[in-house]
């Protein structure tokens, strides 16, 4: 009689197991689903940035030939092409140089002791003062180099 139980499972057992298939089936369909719809709900925002720059128009204001001007942040102030700079002098700089320069252009960078804070006042300063061609550096620069 032992080996007669044991042979022939109850068929509770049985429909218990299919029934936990199909709750774990359906279990991974709400999963992928949610998953699905949560990575295409996702907004993504972004700077808009030009691809390339052309050449800028002007000679003077620190630019030469087809390079634009440097404006490094720092702990110890700007420098705007190698020429140390306080920030309250910033508006002034930009204002001329947007004037003076037909396509006016910054790359803008940071030595490693830079705050976040000063380096982000910097560039809405260069968006108010209307210079739309702004290149960021993200590779380690020496200071006032």
């Amino acid at each position: 009689m032992f080996g007669r139980a044991s042979a022939q499972p109850p068929e509770t057992q049985k429909r218990a197991k299919l029934q936990l298939i199909s709750f774990v089936a359906v279990v991974f369909l709400l999963m992928a689903t949610f998953a699905l719809f949560s990575v295409s709900l996702e907004k993504k925002s972004s700077l808009p940035l030009e691809r390339s720059f052309g050449g800028c128009s002007c000679g003077g204001m620190g630019s030469q030939g087809e390079r634009p001007v440097v404006l490094q942040v720092t702990d110890a102030g700007l420098y705007w092409d190698q020429s140390l700079i306080a920030q309250r002098e910033l508006p002034g700089l930009l204002a001329k140089y947007a004037a003076r320069c037909k396509n006016p252009r910054i790359l803008l960078s940071s030595d490693d002791h830079a705050r976040y804070g000063t380096t982000v006042e910097t560039l809405d300063e260069i968006r108010k003062a209307g210079i739309q061609q702004v290149q960021i550096e993200t590779i380690y620069r020496p200071t006032g180099s």
